[in-house]
C-alpha cells in the first residue's frame, strides 16, 4: 500500500526498513525520530545509507508517531501500556458477550428438556404409593435426572417460574449486534498494539546495535 495511505501498517513498514536496508538504516530513522541520544559515531556512514530511505517512508513513521503525542521512549511506553489496558478490558467484555449468549443458547436447550421430560415428572407425581413410586424412579432415573437438572436451571434464571424465551431471544439480539461492534474496535487496538510492539522491537534493534558501535 501507499505509505500516504493513514491506513498503512507502519510496524510493516519499519520491519520492512529494517529486513531490506540492514539496522544501520534503524539507527539512523529512530536518532531522527526520537532524538534520544544515540551515540554519533559512524554518523556520516548513517547519513550516506539514509539518503537511500524513502522520504514519504520517514515522514509516515514521523506523522503516525507525532499524531499519537509519541515523541520519546517514554511516549511509546506510555502509548503502548494504555492501548493494551484497552485491548485486555475489550477483551474481558466480549468474552462475558460471549459467556452471556452461550448461557441463553444452553437455557433454550434446558427449556426443551424440561417440556419433553415434563410428561415423565408428571407421570411420577401421580404414583402415590412408595413402593410404585421408588420402581418408577428407577425405571426413569436418567429421564428424570435431566428433568431436575433443567428446572434447576430455569428456576436460576426465572425467579418466577415462567420461560420467557421472547425475552431471552430479545436479550440474544442484542448480545450479538453489541458484540460485532465491540469486536471490530477489539481488532483495531488490537492491530494498533501490534504495530507498536513492531516499533518498539525495531527501535531495540537499533539502539542495541548501536550501543555495540559505541
Amino acid at each position: 500500500g501507499s505509505l500516504d495511505n493513514p491506513n498503512y501498517n507502519i510496524g510493516r513498514f519499519a520491519g520492512g526498513i529494517c529486513n531490506q536496508f540492514t539496522k544501520v538504516i534503524m539507527v539512523c530513522i529512530f536518532k531522527l525520530i526520537f532524538n534520544n541520544g544515540f551515540s554519533v559515531r559512524s554518523c556520516f556512514s548513517c547519513i550516506n545509507v539514509y539518503i537511500k530511505i524513502s522520504n514519504a517512508g520517514l515522514s509516515f513513521i514521523k506523522g503516525y508517531l507525532q499524531a499519537n503525542g509519541i515523541f520519546t521512549l517514554d511516549d511509546l511506553e506510555a502509548r503502548t501500556a494504555a492501548v493494551s489496558s484497552t485491548v485486555d478490558e475489550l477483551k474481558k467484555k466480549l468474552d462475558a458477550q460471549t459467556g452471556r449468549m452461550k448461557e441463553i443458547r444452553q437455557l433454550y436447550e434446558y427449556a426443551d428438556t424440561y417440556k419433553s421430560l415434563k410428561p415423565v415428572f408428571d407421570g411420577l407425581q401421580k404414583i402415590k404409593f412408595a413402593k410404585s413410586r421408588e420402581k418408577y424412579k428407577e425405571e426413569h432415573a436418567a429421564d428424570l435426572r435431566l428433568f431436575y437438572a433443567a428446572r434447576r436451571k430455569l428456576t436460576e434464571e426465572f425467579k418466577d417460574g415462567v420461560f420467557d424465551r421472547k425475552k431471552l431471544s430479545a436479550e440474544y439480539s442484542r448480545l450479538e449486534q453489541t458484540h460485532a461492534a465491540d469486536y471490530a474496535k477489539f481488532k483495531d487496538i488490537r492491530s494498533e498494539l501490534q504495530t507498536l510492539w513492531r516499533v518498539r522491537t525495531n527501535i531495540d534493534t537499533a539502539r542495541h546495535f548501536d550501543e555495540r558501535t559505541k
